[in-house]
């Protein structure tokens, strides 16, 4: 089953022509496309104290003190909600 996520409201697809929540056509090519159909993380979280682990994650909003960042592709519509601290660069080329 593929998945696409409207990049207008981050809500889940299964259909490929349209939105079922915000009704927006789908442009799955090119310059203009509105769909987020594969995950590329572009930072690493630190999510759990007392924990090594960093989670590849891609921001999806910024704000003053916190990011909301998603780890997997579903995630995109419930964001997790992580410290600015927390949230490190990820650069997929080293």
């Amino acid at each position: 089953m593929n998945i696409l996520i409207c990049k207008s409201c981050f809500s889940p697809n299964t259909t490929p022509t349209c939105c079922t929540h915000c009704g927006s056509l789908f442009i799955t090519e090119g310059a203009d496309k509105n769909v987020i159909d594969t995950f590329a993380p572009t930072c690493l979280v630190h999510r759990y104290e007392g924990s090594d682990l960093l989670e590849p994650a891609a921001i999806v909003k910024e704000g003053k003190r916190y990011h909301y960042v998603a780890t997997g592709l579903l995630e995109y519509a419930r964001p997790t909600k992580v410290a600015k601290e927390r949230v490190f660069k990820y650069d997929q080329a080293l």
